[in-house]
């Protein structure tokens, strides 16, 4: 056995007494199967790629000698895996082509990243750009009473109501109290349970949620307090009182520069990502028929048996 092992460790042994007197290292072999070997070269390479604190634990000849032993035994099913043609599984296939676009796009977009990195001038102009991504939109809490109408007559009704219930809110001391009692007795909209009360909105989130019309009316109201309307939009009439506002705040840029960063490089990313792939596309003339697409008659999912998930005991 201690024969057999022999040549690793003088292996292992050379390696290391070559570290110490910083010797180039040669192409000795040091494993050898079939057309594959593991030369001193081929070691140092693979330590040089572990870093520098994970590469110095092989000075030691024991760590040389089990990072020799791994190598060729990864080397060796790797082998075997092909000769099976493994290799040619779906999903080996797969994961190899990832590993190699992982390498293509770090040695062909990241390493130019890298040597042109967003300057100060990039940065402070993609925030002037684009102030409102870096704080938080102006909010309003708004109080509504939705009077609907169907007809003439009853547009008229609605509207004298409408008079009516402003003047009342106008001349109240108490308007957020008066108006959310008058929402719950007169307001057809499904906030009149909670007293008309349409929590917190940004422009944003009153564009999606009410008529165009109203949504701009809310963010029209000068100062809280104050009541606006009638607004008429689809056979409605909105009264809204602005119960609470909070302006908008923006981050100063510092507070923003690394977030900045990180978008410019995506961007510039993005950027040599698709000149790359449109240069390799003319490269290797690559024709795709997306009109047969349509053709391809993908099966179904195999349903389960009686049409649900299996059912347990109940005890």
């Amino acid at each position: 056995m201690v024969a057999r092992n022999l040549p690793v460790v003088l292996a292992g042994t050379l390696f290391f007494l070559a570290s110490i007197a910083q010797v180039p290292a040669e192409e000795a072999e040091l494993a050898r199967f079939k057309d594959y070997t593991l030369s001193q070269k081929d070691l140092l390479a693979i330590i040089e790629s572990r870093g520098g604190f994970y590469g110095s634990r092989y000075r030691d000849p024991s760590e040389a000698k089990r990072l020799v032993d791994e190598v060729v035994a990864n080397e060796l099913l790797a082998r075997a895996a092909r000769d099976r043609a493994l290799d040619q599984q779906p999903d080996v296939r797969s994961a190899i082509n990832s590993l190699l676009v992982q390498k293509l796009l770090s040695s062909a977009i990241d390493s130019e990243i890298e040597k042109n990195p967003p300057t100060e001038k990039e940065m402070r102009e993609y925030y002037e750009g684009h102030r409102s991504d870096f704080g938080t939109p102006e909010t309003r809490r708004t109080m509504l009473i939705q009077l609907n109408w169907t007809d003439e007559e009853s547009r008229r009704k609605g509207e004298e109501q409408a008079t009516s219930i402003l003047q009342q809110a106008k001349s109240s001391p108490n308007r957020n109290l008066l108006f959310g009692n008058l929402a719950k007795t007169f307001s057809m909209h499904e906030s009149a349970k909670r007293g008309g009360d349409l929590r917190w909105l940004t422009r944003e989130t009153a564009a999606k949620s009410l008529p165009r019309s109203v949504a701009e009316a809310v963010f029209a109201i000068p100062q809280e307090g104050e009541v606006a309307g009638p607004v008429r939009a689809d056979k409605c009439l909105y009264l809204l009182y602005l119960s609470s506002l909070r302006p908008a705040k923006t981050r100063g840029f510092d507070l923003c520069r690394a977030e900045i960063r990180n978008r410019l490089y995506k961007q510039k990313r993005n950027l040599l990502y698709e000149n790359l792939l449109a240069q390799l596309k003319k490269e290797y003339d690559v024709k795709i028929h997306y009109e047969l697409i349509p053709q391809i008659k993908i099966p179904e999912p195999e349903k389960v048996q009686g049409g649900g998930p299996p059912k347990f005991p109940v005890e």
